[in-house]
């Protein structure tokens, strides 16, 4: 049996699924650089030394779902659906990104 993915379904999936996890605040693991520390989940951070950097677990969460999700669509299928407008997905992605954000833009 062969294992076909569809990388364009992966990327339109990324894209989605990193809004979600970022919306949720639900990185797969936290890093701890001044201990050097990984912790599974959304740990407590007064266990841990230092604040905790998420954007690395944000990025696994959105990868793996992404990577199932690309597992199961095949790429013929979302080349139909999407002809032109796969372009968008990535600045729905980073707009979505700046209006979570934006309580550190505006005072």
């Amino acid at each position: 049996m062969k294992i076909s993915w569809s990388p364009r379904g992966f990327s339109v999936l990324f894209c989605l699924a990193y809004i979600a996890v970022y919306g949720a605040e639900k990185p797969l693991f936290r890093y701890y650089p001044v201990s050097r520390e990984f912790a599974w989940g959304a740990t407590d951070s007064a266990v841990h030394v230092g604040p905790g950097m998420a954007w690395y677990g944000l990025m696994a969460s959105a990868a793996v779902i992404a990577l199932f999700g690309a597992l199961l669509v095949k790429d013929d299928w979302v080349a139909a659906r999407l002809k032109s407008t796969q372009w968008v997905f990535p600045y729905v992605a980073v707009a979505a990104c700046l209006y979570f954000l934006r309580a550190y833009f505006v005072q």
